[in-house]
């Protein structure tokens, strides 16, 4: 079954943020994922995790990046506990 292109913006990379970009990269539900926090290393180091961990899935194109990747996204999900922007 080919997977309709979806891109989907995870606006927090902690616990639960990171654990939602997990799981749809681990299924395959979407095609990309960015993963977006006011701590880019923090991004980028669950992003490496989450490539790592979910290398066996569907491919998913998962990036750590700003706020401006929200604007091109069918869904978004804020799971920070305060916005900085």
């Amino acid at each position: 079954m080919e997977l309709k292109a979806s891109k989907v913006a995870i606006v927090g990379a902690g616990s639960v943020g990171a654990t939602l970009a997990f799981n749809l990269a681990l299924k395959g539900a979407v095609t990309e994922i960015a993963l977006i926090d006011s701590n880019r290393d923090k991004a980028e180091a669950e992003v490496l995790d989450i490539k790592q961990g979910a290398s066996l899935g569907r491919s998913v194109n998962i990036e750590a990046t700003g706020y401006d990747a929200c604007r091109d996204r069918e869904y978004s999900s804020s799971s920070a506990t305060r916005w900085t922007c």
